[in-house]
């Protein structure tokens, strides 16, 4: 890292994220990268390539690599330069490539994101669609580093807030809350929205990879037939933990979800992020209409 790029931080800024371990000057896009044009290319038509897979089948869009190729390019300017050092406890690498080529493609006129944390995710949002409305929930905006002008903050669940615009199918809600899949499916299906992107949604057997899941996940929800008060037990970091299935909101849900797709695993492709853990198996989510 030269000294402009050194400078370009607040010096409190590396002291947090150095006494905090999170620093790493090998995993992140800004400070490693091949200088030769021809090799950085090569990296990101691999990438390219694998967004423009899931994007032609999920989205059904008909990206050709070099369009796709250019988005990642984009996405990459967008995060070299993103408003703050210290993202942990945020979205990694990967989940914000395919939060920035979801908004990107999809072209949203409005989009929710519920859990917003330092508004990584708001930043690269507002850059990938700089005309969508962004409504921001959360319960505390104490954390929030980035503020997008474009954008609304409300500091509450969004289960009753109403909209004043109207909310189309094109429309997207993003959810990195926390909170059960099966209230967030139904509350967005009576909203008008029709396309979802939820982070933390493993499928059952991988439960145990996560401390505090939006239990019933997305993927649960469409692939297991749980029954209502059936007790779901795994160990996490060796603490127990359980949950039990309220079945109404899970067949209601269940009646709703027509797709649930976990988007590319780029970190160990790109080897971005890889510090930080890898998939937290972010996922493109459609609703009936």
């Amino acid at each position: 890292m030269g000294l402009i790029d050194f400078l370009k931080y607040p010096l409190h800024l590396y002291r947090k994220a150095y006494s905090k371990g999170v620093y790493s000057p090998w995993d992140d896009p800004e400070r490693s990268y091949m200088l030769d044009p021809k090799h950085q290319s090569l990296l990101i038509e691999e990438i390219a390539g694998e967004m423009q897979v899931f994007s032609n089948a999920k989205f059904g869009t008909k990206l050709s690599l070099a369009e796709a190729a250019t988005i990642v390019e984009n996405f990459l300017d967008v995060y070299r330069n993103k408003p703050f050092l210290d993202n942990q406890g945020g979205s990694p690498f990967t989940n914000a490539l395919a939060v920035f080529f979801s908004i990107r493609v999809l072209k949203p006129k409005v989009i929710v994101e519920s859990g917003v944390w330092k508004g990584m995710t708001t930043y690269l949002m507002h850059k990938a669609n700089p005309d969508a409305k962004i409504h921001c929930f959360d319960l505390s905006f104490g954390k929030l580093e980035y503020r997008c002008p474009m954008a609304e903050y409300h500091e509450h669940d969004w289960g009753k807030y109403e909209f004043t615009e109207e909310i189309s199918a094109d429309d997207v809600a993003f959810f990195d809350c926390h909170v059960d899949h099966s209230l967030r499916i139904l509350e967005a299906h009576k909203k008008g929205f029709r396309q979802l992107i939820v982070d933390d949604n493993p499928p059952l057997h991988k439960l145990y990879s996560f401390g505090l899941p939006p239990f019933p996940t997305a993927d649960m929800i469409l692939n297991e037939d749980l029954k209502d008060g059936e007790k779901i037990r795994w160990v996490w970091n060796t603490k127990n933990k359980e949950y039990t299935v309220d079945g109404k909101r899970f067949n209601e849900a269940k009646s709703l979800l027509l797709s649930s797709d976990a988007f590319p695993e780029v970190s160990s492709t790109s080897r971005y992020g890889v510090k930080r853990g890898t998939h937290s198996f972010l996922s493109y989510v459609t609703l009936s209409s």
